[in-house]
């Protein structure tokens, strides 16, 4: 009655059958089926299991009657089907939407988002392709049967039944319903739940370092509707670091709308406080967060789904009033330009295979000719993707620490070839690779030594600004002072949502944790998500050494460092001394 046909193996690329129960579990495979087993290499050189199975019996996925799947499976049901009833497939699932694909009643669904919907050659019946937020050995990166139907990154691309497929419900809230609910009525739902809701008044400071009670389920900041975004960049903020308490601390003037005052109040009071004190936040918290600032005219941040730039474009300024965190000037304009955070402007270059901050960095800010006026108290770094639809490089390391002090436009800097004090910056050198992947400054005597080679005769290389006053300072190269930055969170996106990896601490060695928001669903008449931390292990040892990640093999990183340099896409640094007085 079973036909192991129907489960078919191809390459790396997985299929789904909904006729097979209890997928992976190899005592509900037959014993044929099983001993045809063999292990092969793909190029890439990893190891997959596939069957032996002629291309003539390689079928698609079949679909079926309930009742024919309950007379095929003896054991437990992969769902709670009643005899009789066929499979429905939910209209509304259409390319681009988050979906859950239930493999078992028992077992957390695989997540991810629909690429492409069809029937594959030789079936009528209709069929998705997914992309899953986490890679699997067994998935492909959108080929079947050697022919293309989406592009997925590799071992992401699984084809399934659409009648497997539902609406993921991390994304579906029972506290806003666009269909039933009229925003207008946002200042009845802004008294009525702020009433239910207990503040912690006064300054709350961030934890010293990671605890056990603020680790596991229920830890974190709840997440709401579509609210992941502003739930992880909230965390990375406050969570464990008082360095933007700037932002919620200081007063508003006095003809500043009284809505604008009620923002930092709810931010700190009903947000981070908590946040700091119980190591938890409610949905209902960050409701009313949203709410208000509804009111006050930001468009779409009660239902849509946005990016942290959000926070950062119209939160910080509009509302919060606050001070820009960078300055830089434009070397052509000579003009400054503020803003609240960084995005790397750079060009792909194919030579570079793992590359990290600090490269792309430098690599920024000769291209745009721009110079940091001052050292940032804090700095946040937006990497070189836009959500899942472009990713320059397909791994980024987050440098531990970011030096800074080659691109202040008033700081010592060090001879590139003796370690002296330096007198001139080549940009033309930089760009033609001639030295190491860092910006190249030299002393007066190196630097004629240098373009004296035939190759650098016509470069043009500039003084540098400041070196009159530091030349009778810094006699010695030892003497040279560097600036860095700390790093302190990474905000990462897989797919379409957002989680962050925060460290727990001021130390070198301070722990680090995973965080997200959503991490599971709760199906239930009054249905809510559980957010969790997880403590991650080594992530600084991993995040120090390129040649370690670069040597070891891809399954022998541990998943949250993949998960870390994959789909990093803000990095915040700090530096804690500045903060003391910006």
């Amino acid at each position: 009655m079973y036909n192991h046909n129907r489960v078919s193996c191809h390459g790396a690329t997985r299929i789904i059958d909904s006729s097979t129960p209890k997928l992976f579990n190899n005592k509900t495979r037959p014993s044929s089926y099983m001993n045809q087993r063999t292990t092969t290499t793909d190029a890439a050189g990893m190891s997959h299991g596939n069957y032996n199975i002629s291309e003539s019996d390689m079928e698609p996925p079949f679909y079926y009657t309930v009742e024919e799947h309950l007379e095929q499976s003896s054991e437990v049901d992969l769902l709670d089907f009643r005899p009789n009833t066929a499979i429905s497939i939910d209209s509304s699932l259409t390319e681009g939407i988050m979906v859950e694909i239930i493999l078992s009643s028992y077992e957390p669904p695989l997540r991810g988002v629909i690429r492409w919907i069809g029937t594959l050659d030789g079936n009528k019946k209709c069929t998705a392709g997914v992309e899953l937020e986490d890679r699997n050995k067994d998935c492909s990166d959108g080929m079947y049967h050697g022919k293309r139907y989406f592009n997925s990154p590799y071992q992401t691309a699984m084809f399934v039944p659409l009648s497997l497929c539902r609406k993921d419900s991390r994304f579906l809230s029972s506290l806003i319903n666009n269909n039933e609910k009229d925003l207008s009525n946002a200042d009845e739902d802004l008294s009525l739940i702020e009433n239910q809701l207990i503040r912690i008044r006064g300054n709350v400071p961030p934890p010293r370092t990671l605890q056990r009670d603020m680790v596991g389920t229920m830890k974190g900041i709840q997440g709401d509707m579509n609210s992941c975004y502003l739930d992880v960049t909230l965390y990375c903020m406050f969570a464990f670091t008082d360095v933007f308490d700037v932002v919620i601390n200081k007063p508003l003037a006095q003809d500043a709308p009284q809505e604008y005052c009620k923002v930092k109040t709810i931010l700190k009071e009903f947000i981070v406080n908590p946040l700091r004190k119980n190591y938890f936040v409610r949905a209902k918290n960050i409701h009313l967060l949203r709410l208000l600032l509804h009111k006050v005219g930001i468009s779409g941040v009660l239902n849509e789904e946005k990016d942290p730039e959000e926070v950062f474009n119209k939160l910080f300024p509009r509302v919060c009033r606050a001070e820009p965190f960078i300055k830089m000037r434009s070397a052509i304009s000579g003009q400054i330009q503020a803003a609240y955070f960084y995005q790397l402007f750079i060009e792909r270059d194919n030579n570079i295979v793992l590359p990290d901050v600090q490269m792309l960095f430098e690599q920024s800010f000769l291209l745009t000719d721009l110079k940091l006026v001052e050292v940032p108290a804090r700095f946040i770094v937006q990497l070189p993707r836009c959500g899942r639809e472009y990713k320059m490089y397909n791994k980024i390391i987050p440098n531990m620490r970011l030096d800074i002090t080659d691109v202040l436009e008033d700081c010592p800097h060090r001879c590139i070839s003796c370690g002296a004090l330096a007198k001139f910056e080549c940009k033309d050198c930089y760009s033609s690779k001639c030295f190491r992947e860092q910006i190249v400054c030299f002393c007066d005597d190196c630097v004629i030594k240098a373009h004296s080679h035939p190759n650098r005769r016509s470069h043009k290389y500039q003084i540098l600004k400041g070196y009159d006053d530091y030349r009778e300072q810094y006699s010695s190269s030892a003497e040279l002072p560097r600036e860095y930055l700390e790093l302190f969170a990474v905000i990462c996106i897989a797919v379409d949502h957002y989680v962050a990896f925060v460290k727990c601490g001021s130390y070198p060695d301070s722990p680090w944790c995973f965080f997200n928001s959503m991490a599971k669903r709760i199906d239930n008449p009054c249905g809510y998500y559980e957010p969790e931390v997880v403590i991650v292990k080594d992530v600084h040892t991993w995040l120090d050494s390129r040649e370690k990640l670069l040597t070891t093999p891809e399954a022998d990183i541990p998943f949250y460092i993949r998960k870390l340099t994959s789909d990093c896409y803000m990095c915040l640094y700090r530096n804690r001394d500045v903060a003391q007085f910006r």
